[in-house]
């Protein structure tokens, strides 16, 4: 399931190539992140006329949002899981982060954007709503994975 909901991430992030920004970074390597963050409007305004969007069985993408000081942030439903009810919740939330990091951080489409500053938070909630996890991709994050 892991695995899948950070495909899944990727993918939706990989549509912003469509865009041309990031392989603009890669190729001048100028752009600030305040006018990366700007190129993703159009992909999360997209997201947001889709949601909500059943990535695979069990998960759920209901929205995204931009905020240039904090990042951009994609918020999930785990449909199929009671937060109270899993035997090892914080093991479960560092495999999470561990994948989604390495996963972002080393993927040819997202690290450019990571590079030039971008931050990706990842939220999730249970099938009740509550939080479950939170995951910050950013430039410290790969980091401290020893990937960029």
């Amino acid at each position: 399931m892991i695995k899948k909901i950070s495909y899944w991430i990727i993918l939706i992030l990989a549509a912003s190539l469509v865009f041309g920004f990031l392989l603009e970074v890669v190729n001048r390597g100028t752009a600030s992140a305040s006018s990366i963050y700007d190129e993703f409007y159009p992909v999360i305004e997209q997201i947001n006329r889709s949601v909500p969007i059943v990535t695979e069985p069990g998960v759920r993408l209901d929205g995204a949002s931009i905020d240039p000081s904090i990042g951009i942030t994609y918020r999930y439903t785990l449909t199929g899981l009671d937060g109270g009810q899993v035997e090892n919740p914080q093991g479960t939330r560092q495999t999470m982060r561990e994948y989604s990091i390495r996963e972002s951080c080393g993927h040819p489409d997202i690290a450019p954007a990571l590079r030039a500053g971008v931050t990706f938070i990842h939220t999730y909630r249970d099938s009740k709503g509550r939080r479950f996890t939170s995951i910050t991709v950013d430039q410290n994050a790969c980091r401290r994975a020893g990937i960029m």
